[in-house]
């Protein structure tokens, strides 16, 4: 048991957990015992279980996965397009975009396709910071075909 949920411990049981040092909240209802570093991949771990199976997760969330943001306050998802996913809780609100078919390169976006997701899909201020290099590194040139 390295990563601890509200819903698995109950409420009461989470907050005293907190409150009491033996574990460090990541996200919300999300915490690590104290000798687990807060590292990238566990954060892309933890964020992989916040949404549902074929979407991914990417936007402001993936930069916070890839150590790159902050925490995020929402997770933007991607999806097929006309998937309808129901009855889906995770500790943070979750968005679905269908943008087509599934995303390759599993549960959460790579920084590059994360970066262009926030300027689409995210709150203002998280779009300018991506928008003036603030998060994540630069994108990868677009490298056209000779004719």
């Amino acid at each position: 048991m390295w990563i601890v949920t509200r819903a698995e411990v109950g409420r009461l049981a989470f907050g005293r957990l907190v409150r009491d040092g033996i574990v460090a909240p990541l996200i919300p209802g999300v915490a690590l015992p104290r000798d687990v570093p807060d590292a990238p991949r566990v954060r892309r771990h933890v964020l992989a279980q916040c949404v549902p199976l074929g979407c991914q997760a990417t936007g402001a969330a993936a930069l916070w996965a890839h150590g790159e943001a902050d925490t995020p306050s929402v997770i933007h998802a991607r999806g097929p397009a006309g998937r309808h996913v129901r009855n889906w809780t995770g500790p943070l609100p979750v968005v679905f975009h269908g943008v087509g078919v599934a995303p390759p390169g599993g549960a959460v976006a790579d920084v590059d396709t994360a970066v262009a997701d926030a300027l689409r899909w995210a709150e203002l201020q998280t779009a300018d910071a991506v928008a003036a290099g603030q998060y994540g590194r630069r994108l990868a040139p677009v490298r056209r075909r000779a004719s």
